[in-house]
């Protein structure tokens, strides 16, 4: 017999109209739930733990509480990141570089735009100019952030430098070594040291502006003539300048300007391998004639005219090809072992001082 029937008047397995209506009900609210979800963007769940048994939609409705709190949570992570920037870099963000935020125009100092003017128009790039701005941030203490804020000593020394030594970069060179406005702000200074630079050097035709660009520290050297004469003579008895003289000196401190604030003995040592390195290409390429042009040097001491041994040499093509693969070899040498070779040197050298 069938003892279903008797309680519920219906088949066993079917639902009545009022428990059908009452189960559709949290399909129904589930069913905006998911909606409101879709509207907001956020229809991910978060994982849930094993074991957790909850109903559907006090479950939906807990995804869409807990999203919209890992919102607030990363909205609050980048505001105190940012007050955080604000505190220890100022206006400037981490990597050194204006924050372009919408509160731009407030951060924004009265000189600023005034002194990013100058730097434009020296040819700065937008990101050069904002790195210089760093230099007169108020929270630069001196009188180098003083010189950086001022508009007008920031005009006068870029002017003095590109009058005085036409082809220099003064974005780089106030980037690279920010003390050399103390020199430049003042012209009758930056004339007298580039003088003893180029006078130190003693070679007339020399890209002072090339170097001076790459290693800015050079106008901060004391007794720049007797050091770069030093430098340059070391230089010139090695075989570099027995091979190519002065043409060759100027080339190889042009590439590498370190060789100028380099002691002595560091220069000899970072071109001591550079007669293996090329002397056997130079021989083939010169032939006879540069065979000759070694042996009368050799025997003669260094030429008075400074030209090196290519520079004896006979007037001819092969003189021409010989000169070329001796500068390329010269240029190669400098910057890929000499350079290397200095820096090392001057590690060193500061791990030995006492302290």
């Amino acid at each position: 017999p069938r003892s279903g029937s008797s309680h519920s008047g219906t088949r066993p397995g079917r639902v009545s109209g009022s428990e059908s209506a009452a189960m559709a009900a949290p399909c129904v609210a589930t069913g905006a739930v998911t909606r409101t979800a879709t509207e907001v963007g956020r229809r991910t769940r978060l994982p849930r733990a094993r074991g957790a048994k909850t109903s559907g939609r006090s479950a939906r409705s807990r995804v869409i509480i807990t999203f919209a709190g890992a919102g607030e949570e990363r909205d609050k992570y980048n505001s105190q990141a940012k007050e955080d920037d604000a505190r220890q870099y100022g206006v400037w963000g981490v990597d050194g570089i204006r924050q372009r935020s919408a509160s731009f125009a407030k951060m924004e100092e009265d000189w600023e735009q005034t002194v990013s003017q100058v730097w434009i128009s020296a040819g700065a790039t937008e990101v050069a100019t904002q790195r210089l701005l760093i230099l007169g941030a108020k929270w630069q203490k001196g009188a180098l952030g003083e010189i950086y804020r001022d508009p007008e000593a920031v005009s006068v020394m870029v002017r003095s430098l590109e009058s005085l030594l036409p082809g220099a970069n003064p974005a780089a060179v106030f980037h690279g070594c920010p003390e050399a406005a103390l020199v430049c702000v003042d012209r009758n200074a930056l004339s007298a040291q580039l003088v003893a630079l180029r006078t130190g050097v003693g070679i007339s035709r020399f890209d002072l502006a090339r170097v001076v660009t790459h290693s800015p520290s050079l106008l901060l050297m004391r007794d720049a003539q007797a050091q770069c004469a030093e430098s340059a003579a070391a230089l010139r008895a090695t075989f570099l300048g027995t091979l190519l003289g002065d043409e060759g000196v100027a080339a190889a401190i042009e590439v590498c300007p370190a060789l100028l604030e380099a002691p002595a003995e560091d220069v000899a040592g970072a071109f001591e391998g550079f007669g293996d390195d090329v002397g056997e290409n130079v021989a083939d390429v010169g032939g006879a004639s540069f065979r000759l042009a070694l042996d009368r040097h050799s025997c003669a001491g260094p030429s008075g005219a400074r030209g090196g041994v290519i520079g004896e040499m006979t007037d001819g093509d092969k003189k021409e090809a010989a000169r070329e693969t001796g500068m390329r070899h010269a240029v190669d040498y400098a910057g890929r072992v000499a350079e290397p070779y200095l820096r090392r040197a001057k590690v060193a050298r500061e791990k030995a001082r006492p302290r």
